[in-house]
């Protein structure tokens, strides 16, 4: 934690230096203070790695890439970059993950509210400028725009052509709900046939955010379980505060199930597992398995049958122990899988076996 500490200390140190360069370039041009939104210093556009998960193996696996990934924008916004964190020999490998925690987080709010406040910003303008940065449309977890669905699609389709041991997913997650539009699922139906695209997804509800949008988060993901079925794709379900929603959304439209789906990143109740095994699907699990509170995914992998056991990332978060806090990586998962070994008493080669069989098993098309 203290190096964590560090590291925001300094990104916060040389975040507040460009933030007064902005003022006083503003100031000098005699033009208001402009509402705050944190960006790649690259561009308007900050893009976070892909969502990447992959079957546990030792040597070289194919490697799964969600979409849409995460991506912000606010073109009516003037933008404040934020540094080049690399530079910083601290901050080298944990520039992204640091930048997300000063994004995403409520601490990262905090202290973006405290930064703006020191700095002369009025309350409306905060107020603004928090809304750029964390709410929709300006930004979700995942995409938000509906040219951004339908460009990260596109991106992610792009790296999974360009390299041979990767595949994607497309869908539009239940945070761009708003948002879903008819040429990302036009993308989807044209490139449901392509060889690297193995799923639809993520897909599914996400109530941990109060958004008022829990009926169109509906009525997106029950579109797209209809569609998966017409492209002869299975599922990758995302699932947040919403299981007992999921779940009657999928017993509704179990006729739709012919492909299988996976509960990613399960985080679920034993009781919750079973029911979705009994619908076809798969429990995927991520490096929360590892960590000391989770005891109760302990007891849901002792209830999943060897042939329905997955593991993934859901990088570059969850990083499993030992390697909590860091940016995470697909090959990450053989932590994840070894847990699972240990769990069920069986040696880790085995393991890492039957997750790859069981990655070619509900994607058919990985080579």
């Amino acid at each position: 934690m203290s190096e964590v500490k560090a590291g925001l200390t300094e990104a916060l140190s040389v975040y507040k230096h460009n933030l007064q360069l902005r003022i006083a370039a503003h100031k000098i041009q005699n033009q208001p203070n402009p509402v705050i939104n944190p960006l790649d210093a690259q561009g308007s556009n900050r893009v976070i790695p892909p969502i990447l998960a992959s079957p546990a193996r030792k040597q070289s696996v194919p490697t799964l890439v969600a979409t849409p990934v995460t991506t912000c924008s606010t073109p009516a916004i003037s933008p404040l970059f934020l540094p080049q964190m690399s530079k910083s020999p601290l901050l080298q490998e944990k520039s992204n993950w640091l930048r997300e925690i000063l994004v995403h987080s409520s601490l990262g709010k905090n202290l973006i509210t405290r930064l703006l406040s020191k700095n002369g910003f009025k309350p409306d303008q905060i107020y603004a400028s928090i809304k750029a940065i964390f709410t929709t449309p300006s930004l979700s977890t995942l995409d938000t725009c509906q040219y951004k669905d339908l460009r990260s699609m596109q991106k992610n389709l792009l790296l999974a052509t360009e390299n041979e041991n990767v595949y994607c997913v497309l869908g539009v997650h239940p945070q761009d709900c708003k948002n879903y539009s008819h040429s990302a699922e036009e993308f989807m139906i044209n490139n449901a046939a392509h060889n690297k695209v193995v799923a639809i997804g993520e897909i599914g509800l996400d109530y941990h955010y109060d958004t008022n949008d829990y009926e169109i988060q509906k009525d997106v993901f029950i579109k797209q379980i209809i569609l998966a079925d017409k492209l002869n794709l299975p599922l990758v379900l995302h699932i947040r505060d919403a299981m007992g929603d999921v779940i009657d959304i999928l017993k509704a439209h179990k006729q739709y199930l012919n492909n299988g789906f996976i509960a990613h990143c399960y985080s679920g109740s034993v009781e919750s597992a079973v029911v979705l095994l009994n619908l076809g699907g798969f429990i995927s699990f991520a490096g929360p398995i590892t960590y000391k509170n989770g005891k109760n995914l302990i007891e849901v992998a002792k209830s999943v049958p060897l042939n329905k056991i997955l593991t993934e990332t859901d990088c570059p978060y969850l990083s499993p122990e030992p390697l909590r806090g860091k940016i995470n990586q697909p090959k990450n998962t053989v932590y994840v899988a070894n847990k699972l070994a240990e769990i069920l008493n069986i040696d880790t080669e085995t393991m890492h076996n039957i997750t790859m069989q069981n990655a070619y098993s509900i994607f058919k098309k990985l080579k």
